[in-house]
């Protein structure tokens, strides 16, 4: 049997919904089965590129991604300091950023 170090049991797949265990043990057995005409071929969905983040989030980069940049120094040229004066403008005008979508 294989066993996996730290929590990669735990950590599932975003898009195949399959843990690392199940996903390594796909690819193991793939690699190691004889070539057969009479073997059927699984389909598998294209590949996703994804980063995963704390507490188990997972950044997916085959979709649009929108950043938004949040300049809280005194000498900011977008937007001349706006947001540098209180934490609480900072973190309302981030909260607004990630509702638009950011």
């Amino acid at each position: 049997d294989l066993e996996m170090g730290g929590d990669g049991n735990e950590i599932t797949h975003p898009v195949l919904n399959k843990s690392m265990k199940e996903l390594l043990m796909m690819l193991i057995k793939n690699n190691t089965k004889n070539c057969n005409s009479d073997d059927e071929e699984e389909e598998y969905p294209p590949a996703h590129r994804v980063l995963p983040l704390p507490r188990g989030r997972m950044l997916v980069f085959n979709e649009t991604i929108i950043q938004g940049i949040l300049n809280v120094t005194p000498d900011s040229f977008s937007d001349g300091g706006k947001f540098s004066k209180s934490v609480e403008d900072a973190l309302a005008q981030a909260l607004q950023m990630e509702k638009d979508g950011a």
